[in-house]
């Protein structure tokens, strides 16, 4: 269970793994942990953590 923002518990449905490439093109992939939610999240200090650089800006995510 995740807690919601306003304190309502969300049940995980599950995970759902993306394969993607990065922009020097190579394989990557990422999992995500499924639950009814509006937006999926993802936390830029555990992706540094994993040795990714990150870059937000108004036209997206960028991870190097």
């Amino acid at each position: 269970m995740w807690t919601g923002p306003s304190g309502e518990e969300i049940p995980k449905l599950g995970s759902i793994t993306v394969d993607w490439f990065s922009p020097d093109g190579k394989g990557r992939k990422i999992t995500f942990q499924a639950g009814k939610v509006g937006r999926p999240l993802l936390s830029a200090s555990r992706l540094e953590d994993a040795g990714f650089e990150t870059r937000l800006s108004k036209e997206g995510l960028y991870l190097y």
